[in-house]
């Protein structure tokens, strides 16, 4: 194992023991989250096209009509269940983007490290 690893896993190891968190715990959620990660951000997508597309088919052409139509005219119900799903589709944005952030300084620190140590090896997501 190299030198940057060792720094690595010490510093998680510190952190996990500061903040009372279990390695095997941390280790299990993390990969657990990228396993699903591309299955999120594909059904994230067809959620998407669905919101858009009952948009259109309810409520018309027009994004500006259709939230004029939701905040003036529509029933409660029908409001509550559109903001609903919209939040759900903010959520899942700001996850997916969190992961790609995280993915990408991980990629980026791991380039940087290997090109000032001399080691070839990069991950690649």
């Amino acid at each position: 194992m190299s030198r940057y690893n060792t720094q690595v896993l010490s510093s998680i190891r510190m952190l996990c023991r500061m903040q009372n968190i279990d390695e095997k715990v941390l280790y299990e959620r993390a990969k657990l989250i990228l396993s699903i990660y591309r299955e999120v951000c594909w059904s994230t997508i067809d959620r998407a096209n669905d919101v858009c597309d009952t948009l259109i088919c309810t409520y018309g052409d027009s994004l500006d009509g259709a939230l004029i139509y939701l905040e003036n005219f529509a029933p409660d119900e029908a409001r509550e269940r559109f903001e609903e799903r919209i939040r759900s589709l903010f959520e899942t944005k700001w996850i997916i983007e969190l992961v790609d952030m995280a993915m990408l300084k991980l990629s980026q620190r791991h380039i940087s490290t290997a090109s000032s140590t001399g080691n070839q090896k990069c991950w690649r997501f």
